[in-house]
């Protein structure tokens, strides 16, 4: 009987441990997912270019000591890294965590970070930046540099997230406006520039195609958290159940945007058939037709 008893818990023992070793998997994998962008105002310098995007490390303590994590960013050989917001979490903002991998990712190359909701939150956001800016990540606040390569020029253009200005909870409606006022200022842009754009969140994808970036690239949506086979992602902050702006990348007009599945959790911390993720995107000249 006991026998009995044993066998017919074993294939519940072993659904057990494979459904806690998926977990664990969602927990430490970090996949990397590569976009090809062609455009013909990418200049001759550039082609070829690749930008490694970052997003929504949330302290997330594992990766941010992970020595390997460092080694595989440089076997990619990126030419620049962007960062789109949340290097850190609003709940348990572990400064110090975030400014030391910052510091050890700028030994690999130039890094360009826009601050995303979770640095609104946080009230020592000033020390944050202060050490960010010491281990030599240049600070896109509604701002613009040039990049040059070979006598070429791109342009970043770094957006801060509209709750450093409003405060608390912001409806979307004043998301909105706050976006449109703050690009309207950083006009006009040089339409004859390929022109980036890193701003958090992605489902103000339309207000930025509007203002003729060319590339934006975005986080917030921790790929919707949880993604399954015909539903796709299904919650996001800001837009929702079944998000339009997860993961991947979307197209309309003459603008692309990428968005980054990040590389932490904060309140949600169980993810579903959504790993962790590194960005790599190149950029390939494309000749006028």
């Amino acid at each position: 009987m006991k026998k009995s008893s044993k066998k017919s818990s074993l294939p519940y023992l072993l659904l057990a441990g494979a459904g806690a070793a998926y977990f664990i998997r969602q927990l430490l994998h970090v996949s990397l997912t590569r976009h090809t962008v062609e455009s013909e105002k990418i200049p001759a310098a550039f082609d070829g270019y690749k930008v490694l995007h970052l997003s929504d490390l949330h302290n997330n303590r594992l990766l941010c000591r992970d020595d390997r994590l460092l080694e595989r960013i440089k076997r990619l050989s990126p030419d620049i890294i962007v960062f789109t917001g949340d290097i850190i979490d609003s709940l348990i903002p572990q400064i110090e965590l975030a400014s030391d991998f910052a510091s050890k990712l700028t030994k690999i190359c130039d890094v360009y970070y826009a601050p995303g909701n979770h640095e609104a939150r946080i009230a020592q956001r000033d020390i944050l930046f202060r050490q960010l800016k010491n281990a030599g990540v240049k600070m896109l606040f509604d701002s613009r540099e040039e990049i040059e390569k070979g006598g070429d020029i791109i342009t970043v253009t770094g957006l801060m997230d509209p709750k450093f200005e409003r405060g608390s909870i912001i409806r979307k409606t004043h998301d909105n406006m706050h976006i449109t006022l703050k690009l309207r200022e950083l006009s006009p842009i040089d339409e004859t520039k390929y022109n980036i754009l890193l701003s958090h969140k992605p489902e103000h994808f339309s207000i930025y195609a509007n203002y003729h970036y060319d590339l934006i690239m975005s986080g917030h949506a921790h790929g919707g958290q949880w993604r399954f086979p015909f539903f796709g992602a299904v919650f996001s902050p800001g837009q929702g159940l079944f998000p339009a702006y997860t993961s991947g990348m979307y197209t309309t007009r003459d603008s692309t945007l990428i968005v980054s599945r990040g590389l932490g959790n904060t309140k949600l911390p169980l993810r579903i058939n959504n790993p962790f993720e590194l960005v790599l995107v190149t950029l390939k000249k494309t000749e006028p037709v």
